[in-house]
């Protein structure tokens, strides 16, 4: 089946208005620019598809936040090793009980009370997103054994999607870290961004540059012995504080220091071997003040019988080419489209009308500043949109990504990086 690309010529965005001297190219009449937006998505989804059969409960689904109440346990025993595909487990060191390394695997026994009274032992099988599916096959068997003689249930854990028991086990922060464990190097330049999650704190490695700072969350940058907290504007009470806490075991000079946003020395941006910080939106200023902050996924499928499906935990691996997705993050929804979505006309239909009733209900029932802002992404990954994720990889982005710009001096112009529209503008383009 050939694929139906997005055409190349580029929409004007609202939000962009041309100068009072530039009337040569006066700006389109939202008419003109909704039939243009409309070719673009027959272009795409094909000619006008069969009625739709929208039913999707848009206050339920607000009202059933996973992360509002999450399950309140109380550790007895815990106990976490290190797993290699042929069985072999190791400790984990003291000053490694938070961490979790990327390419390697973990085995964790959690013993724990619930607040209702019950005891319990679950067994988490970690495996982080660079381990290969064939160590993670070999090392099934010996899990299972493993698991019955500690006595608990198995439950295996993807790196991202870490479970409220999980981290309770490890004291109600992990930090996942890029590399083994094996060949970790203190001194080696290291960058972490943390997060509230499921009523928890975790803090995962990032890339070692100022563009990646989002003014968020808090970052921990450390680099040969020497740590710096950069506290971004959205940093909230208890995110700073686990930051803290974790950022000691990183400040081998005895001192973490902490930076605010935007006043930053010349002595952290020395830190970086060039490159610079990134503007982040306004609205994350706001993000201490609101204590039911969360983000949340949700995947578009007309088919089924509940029509819109929160996925949590969400990782980026959820994200799939063929899917059509509704990103909540708070001050902001993200209505995402697959590069090979183009049979899910219906599902975009229902994404955009499931997304302007929830935005509505969200501001007066959860109390949000404003009613959020919804755009649809329909090539590339809005810089904010990628913040939400704790692990973004733009070689993995569900959409259609822009070329890599062209090497100095080769006489290329640089392509178009994203193509992003409002809702009301989609909305329009539909019903014209």
């Amino acid at each position: 089946m050939h694929e139906r690309e997005l055409p190349l010529r580029p929409l004007l965005s609202p939000s962009k208005t041309p100068s009072s001297h530039a009337i040569d190219s006066p700006l389109p009449s939202p008419s003109k620019q909704a039939t243009e937006l409309n070719t673009l998505l027959q272009d795409f989804f094909g000619p006008r598809q069969a009625k739709r059969d929208y039913r999707a409960d848009a206050a339920g689904v607000l009202m059933a936040n996973p992360s509002a109440s999450p399950p309140k346990l109380k550790t007895m025993a815990a106990h976490l090793f290190q797993f290699s595909a042929d069985g072999r487990k190791s400790v984990v060191p003291s000053h490694h009980q938070h961490t979790l390394f990327d390419q390697d695997m973990y085995l964790c026994a959690h013993t724990f009370e619930s607040d209702a009274g019950w005891k319990n032992t679950e067994v988490y099988f970690w495996v982080g997103d660079d381990v290969s599916p064939s160590a993670v096959e070999s090392a099934s068997a010996f899990v299972l054994r493993e698991a019955k003689q500690l006595g608990g249930s198995l439950v295996k854990v993807q790196q991202g999607r870490e479970t409220p028991g999980l981290i309770q086990a490890l004291g109600g922060i992990i930090v996942t870290q890029r590399g083994t464990g094996n060949k970790d190097d203190s001194l080696a330049p290291h960058m972490f961004c943390g997060r509230r999650y499921l009523g928890q704190v975790v803090f995962d490695e990032v890339d070692f540059s100022p563009a990646t700072l989002c003014s968020g969350f808090p970052y921990l940058v450390a680099k040969g012995g020497n740590c710096f907290l950069w506290k971004g504007k959205g940093s909230n009470v208890d995110e700073l504080g686990c930051a803290r806490l974790i950022g000691m075991d990183y400040a081998l000079s005895g001192e973490l220091v902490e930076v605010d946003d935007g006043r930053e020395p010349d002595s952290f941006w020395g830190l970086f071997d060039g490159g610079s910080k990134l503007a982040s939106a306004d609205h994350w200023r706001l993000k201490p003040n609101y204590e039911k902050y969360s983000s949340r996924l949700f995947h578009s499928d007309a088919a089924a019988k509940q029509q819109i499906i929160e996925l949590s935990p969400f990782s980026q691996r959820d994200l799939q080419p063929t899917g059509i997705y509704v990103m909540d993050a708070f001050f902001e929804l993200y209505i995402i489209v697959g590069s090979k979505a183009q049979s899910q006309y219906a599902s975009f239909h229902n994404a955009l009308d499931f997304a302007q009733e929830y935005a509505i209900l969200a501001a007066g029932m959860e109390d949000r500043p404003f009613v959020p802002i919804s755009t649809v992404v329909l090539e590339g990954a809005p810089r904010d949109l990628k913040s939400v994720f704790r692990r973004w990889r733009d070689a993995d982005s569900p959409t259609v990504m822009p070329a890599p710009p062209p090497p100095p001096g080769s006489g290329l112009k640089r392509g178009r990086s994203m193509r992003v529209v409002t809702l009301n503008q989609a909305l329009q383009a539909l019903n014209e």
